[in-house]
């Protein structure tokens, strides 16, 4: 599968990132639907030590997709809209200590109007002062539906 990562303040990638990219690349197809995505990580998660999905606000009952060691994890697959509800998530979890990393995977090209690569790119460019939690983009392909 074809993969591209980026990272966002910080110098170097993390094990974790390492371990993410090595598993979405076992995937045996070029391409993964989205819901291929949402299996192949809830499936592998939570058997090396993630918290699959990780409650932060038991007020709102609001959750990220995962949680391990101080490194967060978001799926943002659904309108682009998510992808910035999923930034402001992981930046509350980042300044409340409960991460200090995260990592966001999400299509390589524009499918529609949902989140992709390059505009996370440039989204965190813009607002690196208010977003400036250490992250991995990782970008999958993901085949349409």
């Amino acid at each position: 599968m074809e993969i591209e990562n980026i990272l966002f303040n910080k110098n170097s990638i993390h094990e974790d990132d390492v371990e993410i990219i090595q598993l979405l690349s076992s995937h045996p197809n070029q391409d993964i639907s989205a819901t291929e995505l949402k299996l192949l990580l809830d499936n592998n998660l939570s058997n090396t030590g993630w918290l699959v999905p990780y409650k932060y606000s038991p007020q709102l009952k609001t959750t990220i997709k995962a949680v391990r060691d101080k490194t967060g994890l978001c799926l943002p697959l659904g309108n682009i809209a998510r992808l910035f509800y999923d930034l402001l998530k992981m930046q509350y979890c980042y300044n409340v200590e409960v991460i200090n990393r995260g990592i966001i995977i999400c299509p390589i090209k524009p499918i529609g109007n949902k989140a992709y690569l390059n505009r996370l790119d440039r989204e965190l460019s813009v607002y690196k002062k208010v977003i400036n939690i250490p992250l991995c983009g990782i970008g999958v392909n993901i085949k349409e539906s």
